[in-house]
């Protein structure tokens, strides 16, 4: 996998350039995670789509973002909020064993997040979290 920005330009925020964010900024399973679920549905995007920017904060979160909580798991490079034609099944794998065998822990739920698809790799709750073999789904 590529460490190269060009390659990644997707997920970074529009001020990393500033704050000197770069993938080595990014949880190294997030970054395999994405590298899977582009293999899978090759038209998922996070804030590029057909070479033009059309979100700033659904990667990586600098300090000068003021959408979302402030300890996200944007913040330290463990969160993607992912947007694709196929968006029920995106959300239908990313929920899935095969996704959580790939590193996705968390899965923002459809209520929250209808027109993307919220994964991270922060630990649930474990007191919440029932069925161990899949992501939890969580509301914000």
């Amino acid at each position: 996998m590529s460490q190269n920005v060009e390659n990644w330009m997707d997920i970074l925020p529009p001020d990393y350039k500033e704050f000197h964010i770069t993938c080595q900024n990014f949880d190294p399973v997030i970054l395999a995670v994405y590298t899977e679920v582009k293999k899978l549905f090759p038209d998922v995007w996070v804030n590029f789509i057909n070479g033009v920017r059309r979100h700033n904060w659904c990667g990586y979160r600098t300090p000068n973002c003021t959408i979302g909580a402030p300890h996200s798991a944007h913040k330290i490079g463990a969160a993607l909020d992912l947007h694709s034609e196929n968006l029920s099944g995106l959300r239908k794998w990313c929920m899935s064993v095969e996704g959580f065998a790939k590193g996705i822990m968390r899965v923002e739920t459809e209520v929250a997040t209808p027109t993307w698809v919220h994964i991270d790799t922060m630990s649930p709750n474990p007191s919440k979290w029932k069925d161990k073999t899949k992501p939890y789904v969580f509301y914000p």
